[in-house]
């Protein structure tokens, strides 16, 4: 083992001990709670495993594999054959090798019963239970961890792909001669032990620190490391990224409960492993909700409702005029909602990613060099020389003796210089000319392309290896109400495009637009999903804007009548509920509907409520107070209609006709107003 390189890793560890903890405690409680809640001998097996390994997080989901799903869909083909499984596996007194090949041929038993494709038992899982029933003795078996540190620490141990007796020793033997070290790091264990907390398992044997710690070592990516980990890293920060559509757009009538639903669906892109555990029961309801609220207040969720007169200065950016303390107005270019969260999510996705991660390290660690050398004359590659005056929050003034500008003054924008660490190989590029044409696509150098290239050069001179630490990948979500009521061409401007799943930052066809305002790049990058609600009584599918139609996907809802009480009062609300939509689809179309929920959690005295204050209302929005057609479809009950001659009320009357109909809303008692229902269901 190179005592050097462990010791340089074992800092950093220390070092950043604090920050990863939050992202890394969940493994402890998992043990805690696991071992507090696993119970053998319980009478149902799938029930009890799902409950033990509620806290493992992504230990066992991963991007392409459901290890945790499929043992409780096994237990549910055969529960006592599941049972056998574990009570093998967990037989210390068999050999570790015969179990963990037992385990995988029963899994291969129970598909064959199963519709999948796979059982996702490999060892990593197999071992990750082990870990949970033995947290004092056993490690979670990964290649990929077991590879690159190895590497990284220069210990010559020879790991080839694959599982086998001798390289599961070897794997043993290598995480125990760390854990060997790390059990005599006094501050560490000062450290860990302070961090600890009664739900946390105690981890006397610093196993699992251990085992964090060769995580930690895998995950840093040095400028040397050239391999690339080959699968899913099973201790990955954050739930697993599974697949969903960037744009979406819930419709259908009103009360359909889509504002609702697309609460669940936020909660879902974001931390669909929390949204599996948390949405079998009506109950749980109250949990996604709190979620939903948190990761609101983080920055995670927004919210926002389109109306007639919402334009592109609310939701991207546009001018304010602000009134300063003497009173005088100015002009402040201030951020929309939209623009607001997507900077927030490419942020998060470019200091996630191995190649955008090292560009934004490189830019910081660039503005720290302009910080230092701020006093520094700096010198151009031809004529004349070039000081920094100030930096500001979107650029670096500069001025120079050969500037062609009035009063020698130039600004290097920072946008700008975030681009030209985004390009790879930047260090490569030789001259001004070529970091204009690659970089900036400008057939000509600009003035300013001078002195980005001389300070690069400059930077690079001292600043040759930087260190990159990946962020969690996190998904975000912008919810749009009542998207068909703004004027989308308005709203968005040029950036329909880059809402495009091909033209989001990230992608191959990605694309970045100057914003008008700001002048400031901009991008969206594919970590930001877009839901919007649309009540098709305002305005169809067919109707909207051509540019927003194809570039969303559209979950239908329709009313459900199957959620409501069959009886209130005697009253099937399910058949009631049936019968007023066919007759409102027969008269008008189906975009028309009554919701469900209007009918949901309602008690005898509230469906009169229901009937006369939501009902009938919308009946008169719907039919535009043709009252013949909602007494068609309420009944005579509820509409009357008299006929009396009004040729009497006017003088001259020639061209009035005698008779008149004439409809009224009756307010029934609650014997006739039950009455007038059970008559609509009984039509049905």
């Amino acid at each position: 083992m190179d005592k050097i390189k462990f010791k340089y890793y074992l800092d950093l560890y220390k070092k950043n001990f604090d920050e990863n903890w939050e992202d890394e405690k969940y493994k402890w409680e998992a043990i805690k709670w696991f071992q507090e809640n696993w119970d053998i001998e319980a009478e149902n097996f799938g029930e009890m495993f799902w409950r033990a390994t509620k806290k493992t997080d992504n230990l066992l989901v991963g991007k392409n594999t459901l290890p945790r799903q499929m043992i409780k869909e096994f237990s549910d083909i055969d529960d006592n054959k599941t049972r056998e499984m574990f009570l093998i596996l967990f037989d210390e007194e068999k050999e570790i090798i015969e179990r963990i090949q037992y385990f995988k041929s029963q899994s291969e038993e129970l598909l064959k019963k199963h519709s999948g494709n796979s059982h996702f038992q490999d060892e990593n899982t197999i071992t990750t239970y082990l870990w949970l029933k033995f947290p004092d003795k056993y490690y979670i078996y990964k290649h990929s961890v077991f590879k690159e540190v190895a590497q990284k620490l220069n210990i010559d141990y020879k790991v080839k792909r694959g599982f086998s007796r001798e390289k599961f020793f070897t794997w043993f033997e290598f995480y125990g001669d760390i854990n060997e070290v790390i059990s005599n790091d006094v501050e560490l264990i000062a450290m860990f032990s302070k961090k600890k907390d009664t739900f946390c398992y105690d981890d006397a044997k610093l196993i699992t620190l251990t085992q964090d710690f060769c995580y930690y070592i895998n995950k840093i990516k040095d400028e040397e490391e050239q391999n690339k980990i080959e699968e899913e890293d099973i201790f990955s920060q954050g739930a697993p990224m599974k697949k969903f559509p960037l744009n979406q757009i819930l419709y259908g009538p009103p009360g359909t409960g889509k504002t609702y639903k697309v609460i669940e669906k936020a909660v879902e892109i974001i931390d669909n492993v929390f949204y599996e555990e948390n949405s079998k029961d009506k109950e749980d309801r109250a949990k996604l909700k709190e979620k939903y609220d948190m990761l609101k207040r983080n920055g995670q969720i927004d919210f926002v409702t389109f109306h007639q007169s919402y334009g592109y200065e609310e939701f991207v950016e546009g001018i304010r005029a602000i009134t300063t303390e003497s009173e005088q107005v100015s002009y402040k270019n201030e951020n929309g909602i939209f623009k607001n969260i997507a900077k927030i999510a490419a942020e998060n996705f470019k200091k996630s990613s191995d190649k955008y991660a090292k560009s934004e390290n490189s830019y910081d660690e660039f503005m720290k060099y302009i910080m230092v050398n701020r006093e520094e004359t700096f010198h151009k590659t031809k004529t004349g020389n070039f000081q920094i005056l100030e930096i500001n929050d979107d650029s670096i003034k500069i001025s120079s003796d050969d500037s062609k500008y009035s009063s020698n003054i130039i600004h290097l924008y920072k946008d700008e210089i975030k681009l030209i660490f985004e390009f790879e190989d930047i260090e490569k590029i030789s001259s001004s000319s070529e970091l204009a044409e690659k970089v900036f696509n400008k057939k000509f150098q600009r003035q300013r392309d001078t002195y980005y290239f001389n300070l690069l050069k400059e930077f690079f001179k001292t600043n040759t290896n930087i260190m990159t630490t990946l962020q969690q990948k996190k998904n975000y979500v912008l919810i749009i109400d009542e998207i068909n009521r703004g004027n989308i061409s308005k709203i968005f401007g040029e950036l329909i495009t880059l809402i495009e799943e091909s033209k989001r930052f990230g992608n191959s066809e990605a694309l970045t637009v100057t914003l008008p305002y700001s002048k400031e790049p901009f991008l969206v990058p594919s970590n930001l999903h877009i839901i919007g609600t649309m009540n098709t009584a305002d305005r169809s599918i067919a109707l909207l804007d051509t540019a927003l139609r194809r570039r969303f996907i559209f979950e239908e809802m329709m009313p459900n009548p199957e959620l409501l009480s069959k009886n209130v009062e005697g009253i099937d609300l399910k058949k009631l509920l049936e019968v007023i939509n066919k007759r409102i689809e027969v008269l008008l179309d189906r975009d028309h509907m009554i919701g469900h929920t209007y009918f949901l959690n309602i008690e005898n005295e509230g469906m009169k409520s229901v009937i006369y204050d939501k009902v009938i209302p919308l009946l008169q929005e719907y039919f535009y107070n043709d009252w013949q057609k909602i007494q068609l479809v309420l009944g005579r009950a509820f509409i009357g209609v008299k006929e009396e001659n009004i040729k009497t009320l006017f003088e001259n009357s020639d061209e009035i006709d005698s008779e008149d109909k004439r409809y009224f809303l009756k307010k029934l008692e609650d014997t006739e107003f039950f009455s007038a229902l059970q008559a609509i269901v009984d039509r049905g």
